[in-house]
């Protein structure tokens, strides 16, 4: 092995430090949480379409044909033939393989945290809460959907890398991470909808200092990610343009006749949806069942104190967060935006359309309006003193939205609900953002603490 590529993987070497030598736990309370949560699955059985994916490529091509595999679906079949071949129609070895590709999933998000906030309690809190999700459980239920776990494994490492060639200013480090991206791509691209983010990113980067050499750093990496989806599209990877010309017109005829109907809930959907991933949407029934046992007022009564609940808690748990940073300069544009969403939409329910569905749409719909204010509001009181942190809560706040937001387009008369196999990616960066919220609250307290002792021995100094 030579200088350059001795150098090349030392940088990736040196800045990994894998966890399994100082966070072994990470491998044991991982996989053992994700039991818990998941050991159910394994007393499913195949159903639907796992037959089709495991016989179809047979009576399409031929056992070994390479066309299998180069289409919208063809990460699906290339997960579930072989599985076929090993296992026929033995349901348990196919959910046994979809709950170890959920466990890795839920280690290599440690990674995908890491490589986004440089902090390692972030990859902890993130794995876990993948771990132990609901949201998106439809691609551990439903066999032939376990081929977005892989993605997601693919995807973090892509973004790890990615972050790291960033910081090196390497396009040798860059160039790993394409590969990984059209790994992720093209064993999962019908969950891929949001790569749209990675190009945004990039002319953030971009714009923020326009130099001669950042410039043309930037300009080869939105380059390279071109020519990857270019390489998959030419390879038939990606459904046709017509085709997917007529997936969006049809998704705008429906909600046209929607509109016409009367029926304005499809409005609701896009951030009902995102409340779902926010809140699991069982939970809401529940808590509306113990209103219900619990007062006898009115629905809309009942709705404006929820909201107002609601907007209480969000406000205390930012204001407790991160009040020790700058005071009222955080807390106050917060405060007023997440009040004016609230007001707007007790207005709305209360003047809406009678097919506008009350308590179904309300709570989720303001959890989607407050993460959409705190992500904003913290990319931009960030944007100058703490650039990585700015820059993490922007491109997991457009993660989360961009990966739903083609299936809620295409398909905008109904809220996509929380297990659907739709929001897997998108709750992946979720936990991501909630993991890196909490490493950043955890080191403003502590610095908090830490002034706060440097205060009391001054006094105290100062007293002699």
């Amino acid at each position: 092995m030579n200088d350059k590529t001795r150098s090349f993987f030392g940088d990736i070497e040196d800045s990994c430090n894998l966890p399994i030598v100082k966070y072994p736990w990470l491998f044991i309370i991982v996989p053992v949480m994700a039991f818990l949560a998941l050991r159910h699955s394994f007393d499913l059985a195949l159903w639907g379409d796992d037959f089709l994916a495991i016989f179809i490529n047979e009576s399409n091509y031929g056992e070994f044909d390479i066309k299998n595999y180069f289409h919208p679906y063809g990460g699906t079949f290339l997960v579930m033939y072989p599985l076929g071949k090993l296992f026929s129609l033995q349901s348990f070895p196919y959910y046994l393989i979809s709950f170890i590709l959920k466990v890795l999933a839920s280690i290599s998000i440690y990674f995908f945290a890491l490589g986004v906030s440089r902090k390692r309690l972030a990859g902890m809190v993130a794995s876990l809460l993948f771990s132990v999700g609901f949201v998106g459980l439809d691609t551990t239920n439903w066999t032939l959907k376990m081929n977005a776990y892989v993605g997601i494994i693919f995807l973090s490492a892509f973004v790890y890398i990615s972050f790291l060639s960033k910081r090196k200013e390497s396009l040798k480090i860059y160039l790993l991470a394409i590969v990984f991206f059209l790994l992720a791509l093209f064993i999962a691209i019908s969950r891929m909808h949001g790569f749209l983010i990675f190009f945004l990113m990039e002319i953030r980067w971009l714009v923020r200092k326009l130099e001669k050499k950042t410039v043309m750093f930037y300009l080869s990496r939105i380059l390279l990610l071109g020519i990857s989806i270019y390489f998959l599209k030419a390879l038939g990877c990606f459904y046709h343009t017509s085709a997917n010309i007529e997936r969006f017109k049809h998704g705008y005829l429906l909600a046209h006749d929607l509109f016409d109907q009367g029926n304005y809930d499809f409005f609701l959907y896009p951030f009902s949806t995102l409340g779902n991933i926010i809140l699991p949407d069982a939970y809401y029934g529940k808590i509306w069942q113990f209103i219900n046992s619990s007062v006898s007022w009115k629905p809309f009564y009942k709705n404006a104190a929820f909201s107002g609940v609601l907007w209480l808690i969000f406000n205390l748990a930012f204001g407790l967060n991160l009040f020790s940073r700058k005071g009222k300069i955080i807390c106050l544009p917060v405060l007023t935006a997440s009040s004016i969403w609230t007001l707007m939409l007790i207005f709305v329910f209360l003047f809406g359309s009678a097919n506008i569905s009350q308590f179904a749409y309300i709570g989720p719909t303001l959890l989607a309006g407050y993460f959409i204010i705190l992500g904003s509001w913290l990319f931009f009181l960030f944007r100058k003193s703490e650039t990585n942190f700015s820059d993490s809560a922007i491109f997991l706040t457009c993660f989360v939205i961009l990966f739903f937001l083609t299936p809620q387009l295409v398909s905008p008369q109904m809220s996509i609900w929380s297990s659907h196999r739709y929001l897997t990616f998108s709750f992946a960066g979720f936990a991501v953002f909630l993991g890196c919220l909490a490493s950043f609250s955890v080191s403003e307290l502590t610095t908090f603490n830490q002034n706060k002792s440097k205060f009391f021995r001054i006094v105290k100094l100062s007293s002699f």
